[in-house]
């Protein structure tokens, strides 16, 4: 590979503007976007049609593999304690098509001192009103559980 020898580059110059949109196939067995490594006989990241999305790591043993690096960025400055990035998942209200959320899991710094040793915990949250997370689960850097309600 080289530095900036892309096969195709698209720059949206408007900064109010939308990005990039595909019209695709409307059902499981479409393909809304593909991804493959470069002999076909992978498939890295696609979409179907119906919204399923499917990313695949590579590993050549049988170990847990990252697949996903999700990273909550501070736009006005450093991070610091309790900053991390979430998964939010939603469900559709039996009501007519509102979709609210229910849950939520995320990663978040302990002890961001600077440099790259700082400690992470996760947090589980849910929701009884499909607007406010409330934190259900806590785990810290030191593995240590703390379980909110009975």
């Amino acid at each position: 590979s080289s530095d900036g020898g892309w096969l195709s580059y698209m720059n949206n110059t408007h900064t109010g503007g939308y990005g990039l949109k595909i019209k695709a196939g409307g059902d499981s067995g479409d393909y809304a976007f593909l991804v493959e490594n470069q002999d076909s006989s992978f498939h890295k990241f696609k979409i179907d049609g119906d919204g399923v999305t499917t990313m695949n790591a590579v590993s050549g043993s049988n170990t847990i593999t990252p697949a996903l690096h999700l990273m909550k960025i501070n736009s006005s400055g450093s991070g610091g304690d309790d900053a991390g990035a979430a998964i939010d998942f939603w469900a559709e209200n039996a009501d007519g098509g509102t979709n609210q959320l229910t849950s939520r899991i995320s990663g978040f710094a302990q002890s961001a001192t600077g440099g790259s040793g700082f400690n992470g915990g996760l947090k589980f949250f849910v929701t009884s009103d499909g607007y406010n997370p409330v934190q259900a689960l806590h785990i810290d850097q030191t593995k240590n559980a703390t379980f909110s309600g009975d």
